[in-house]
């Protein structure tokens, strides 16, 4: 039997006092032990697979101890995940390890393996109950996160609810059949159409506990909507240029920073010289509140459906521009720090992660 370190051990300092914590697991050890020359050499050892008859003599000879003790303390470091054994199922993970650290994929890797082995709640029985439980002590220990977010102080422009567009079918806008391209400025009822039926609220949605919840054209886990839009208008009539929030709740836009920022998109968003082959009219810069999702779902493994969600809105986004025969582009790369603190954003309760253009 081989033995090895396991993947995604952290270290962490608190208040309580310094500990390792194997996440797959959800075990902790005193981190103590880290003080322990011997007992960091002998963790160092193991970083490659190892015989565990090996181990056992590095421990006797090490940690001065019997081999009763050293046997004892083998099923102590695995019992607590801080070892693994070539049996389990992480020995394929690691060969996985060695796959996708060939392409810099190292920190990715640690999150996916990590997830993946954390218990989380079994969704193939009926936790219906266990579900309601689960909300109604959250509600009861905090208050849940707004659905919406407003800049009250803000110059307010209220859009246009129920525009009667002329556009393609769905059938073509699935199939990517669309008409003549239209190279003009987007109307202010094109941008409020588009708006609504993207991003905006189309119905009310009643759950147990937390009670009503806004609906969209675009699903959202738990329907929690934990994306926000904020759009940089360069070419719309009846719009002056500006970088704006789009208000889900009042269904308007309020102005953040006026002016013609055409410049800082190309740089800092579109970052690309041959993209998109048309001219970008509008931007739709996503961000994620991760507050909303994370109330509801207390499971690490629940982070992916932030990036889900906006999938689902750029994929609504290009469908209704596409039956309005305007040309759409979307992209998740950008300069993060640049467009960061354009938003005023911290970064880390509310993060920018995507954004889409109109032509």
């Amino acid at each position: 039997m081989k033995l090895r370190l396991a993947p995604g051990l952290v270290a962490l300092n608190s208040p309580l006092g310094f500990t390792i914590l194997s996440p797959h697991l959800n075990r902790q050890v005193d981190g103590g032990l880290l003080e322990e020359r011997s007992f960091v050499t002998l963790l160092e050892q193991c970083r490659e697979w190892i015989d565990r008859g090996q181990v056992s003599r590095l421990i006797c000879e090490r940690m001065n101890a019997d081999s009763d003790a050293a046997e004892a303390t083998i099923d102590e470091l695995l019992g607590a995940g801080m070892l693994v054994m070539d049996a389990d199922d992480q020995a394929d993970g690691f060969r996985a390890q060695e796959e996708w650290s060939r392409y810099g994929w190292d920190e990715p890797f640690r999150f996916h393996w990590t997830i993946n082995h954390i218990e989380r709640f079994n969704y193939r029985q009926d936790g219906r109950a266990a579900d309601i439980q689960m909300m109604e002590s959250f509600v009861k220990a905090e208050t849940p996160p707004p659905q919406y977010k407003e800049f009250t102080n803000k110059p307010f422009i209220a859009l246009e609810s129920n525009v009667d567009l002329e556009h393609g079918s769905v059938e073509d806008a699935f199939i990517g059949r669309q008409g003549a391209p239209r190279d003009l400025p987007m109307t202010l009822r094109e941008f409020s159409w588009l708006t609504k039926l993207a991003y905006g609220q189309t119905a009310v949605r009643r759950l147990f506990v937390t009670g009503e919840h806004v609906a969209k054209t675009s699903p959202s886990g738990g329907s929690r909507h934990p994306t926000e839009v904020y759009p940089l208008v360069i070419d719309v009539e009846g719009l002056e240029p500006g970088l704006y929030h789009y208000s889900v709740k009042r269904h308007g836009l309020e102005l953040l920073v006026a002016g013609n920022h055409t410049r800082f998109l190309r740089e800092h968003i579109i970052c690309r010289e041959d993209r998109p082959n048309f001219r970008p009219r509008v931007a739709f810069v996503y961000t994620s509140i991760f507050a909303r999702s994370m109330f509801r779902y207390r499971e690490s493994f629940s982070y992916r459906v932030m990036h889900h969600d906006i999938g689902h809105l750029m994929t609504t986004f290009s469908l209704l521009l596409s039956s309005l025969s305007r040309p759409a582009y979307s992209a998740y790369s950008f300069h993060d720090e640049e467009v960061r603190s354009f938003l005023e954003l911290d970064g880390y309760f509310e993060a920018p992660m995507a954004y889409s253009l109109a032509g």
